[in-house]
C-alpha cells in the first residue's frame, strides 16, 4: 500500500504523472496513487495522444480538445489529489468515447496480450516520443529478463547464504532471549522483534545491506546499461514492460528497486 494518503494534493502536473502511473497499473491494483486499478484503454489514449498542458489564471482543471490533440488546462498554483484528477479525465474521457469520430483523434485497437509484444508494437514506432520510448523499454525489459535469469543458479546460493545468515541470527536472539523458535512458524514474528532491538536491528541490516551490495555488484555491465536507461524515463512509460518480464518477485529478489531508483539520482 502507498504511503501517502488518497487525499494528498500535488500541482497539477505533478499529480498528472502519477494519474498516468495509475493508467499502467494492474486493472485490479487499488494500491495506487488514486486507488482504483489501471486501466488499458486510458493508458493508450495518454501514450498516443499528444496531451499538453496549458495554464490559465483561475482556471479549475480541465481536459478539452484542441487542433492537435488535447490540453490539460490548470491554474499553476491550483493543487488536488490524483482521484480528483482521474474524475476529471473520466469525464472527459467518456466525452471522447461519445464523440470518438469527431474528435480526430484515432487510437489502435490493442490488446493487454499485445501491448508488451515488440514484434506487434514495433509497427507504431514513430508515431511519437512517448511511443518509441514505450516500444524500446519492451524490448530492453525483454533482454534483461534473459540476462537475469542465465544468473539465478549463482544468485540462489547467494540467496542462500544471507538467509542462512540472517536464521542464525534469529536463533542467537532467541537462545539469548530464553526462548525456543520454530523457524517455519516464528521467524516472521521473531523478526519484526529484532528489527526493535537497539543491537539485533542492527546486524539483522548489516545482513541485509551486505545481500543486496553483493546482488547488485552480480550485474554485469549490459545488465547495468539497460538499468540505468530505463530508470532515465518516466514510471508510467516503463512500468507496463517491466512488471511482464521482471515482475514484483523479481525487483525484489535481484534489489532491482534500489538500483533503478539510484540510477536516476
Amino acid at each position: 500500500m502507498l504511503n501517502e494518503s488518497p487525499d494528498k494534493r500535488y500541482y497539477v502536473p505533478a499529480a498528472w504523472i502519477l494519474l498516468r502511473e495509475d493508467f499502467a497499473s494492474r486493472e485490479d491494483n487499488t494500491s495506487t496513487h488514486s486507488r482504483v486499478g489501471g486501466d488499458l484503454d486510458k493508458f493508450l489514449f495518454v501514450l498516443f495522444t499528444d496531451v499538453k498542458l496549458h495554464t490559465k489564471r483561475n482556471a479549475k482543471p480541465h481536459f478539452k480538445f484542441i487542433d492537435d490533440g488535447v490540453s490539460l488546462v490548470y491554474d499553476e498554483f491550483h493543487q488536488l489529489s490524483v482521484k480528483n484528477l482521474r474524475d476529471h479525465f473520466d469525464s472527459f474521457y467518456t466525452k471522447f468515447l461519445a464523440e470518438k469520430n469527431d474528435s480526430g483523434i484515432n487510437l489502435p485497437d490493442i490488446d493487454k496480450e499485445r501491448i508488451c509484444d515488440y514484434e506487434y508494437m514495433i509497427q507504431f514506432k514513430g508515431k511519437s516520443l512517448y511511443v518509441d520510448t514505450f516500444i524500446s523499454s519492451i524490448k530492453k525489459s525483454e533482454r534483461l529478463s534473459v540476462l537475469l535469469e542465465e544468473s539465478v543458479p549463482l544468485r540462489d546460493l547467494i540467496e542462500k547464504k544471507f538467509n542462512n545468515e540472517e536464521k542464525a541470527l534469529v536463533f542467537d536472539f532467541a537462545r539469548e532471549q530464553g526462548v525456543y523458535v520454530n523457524i517455519d512458524s516464528d521467524y516472521s514474528e521473531i523478526i519484526k522483534i529484532i528489527k526493535r532491538h537497539d543491537v539485533y536491528s542492527s546486524r539483522l541490516q548489516d545482513i541485509r545491506d551486505r545481500k543486496a551490495e553483493v546482488i547488485i555488484a552480480m550485474l554485469g555491465y549490459e545488465e547495468k546499461t539497460i538499468l540505468k536507461f530505463l530508470g532515465s524515463f518516466p514510471t508510467w512509460l516503463i512500468a507496463m514492460s517491466f512488471r511482464k518480464f521482471i515482475g514484483l518477485n523479481g525487483i525484489i529478489k535481484y534489489e532491482l528497486d534500489d538500483f533503478l531508483r539510484a540510477s536516476d539520482e
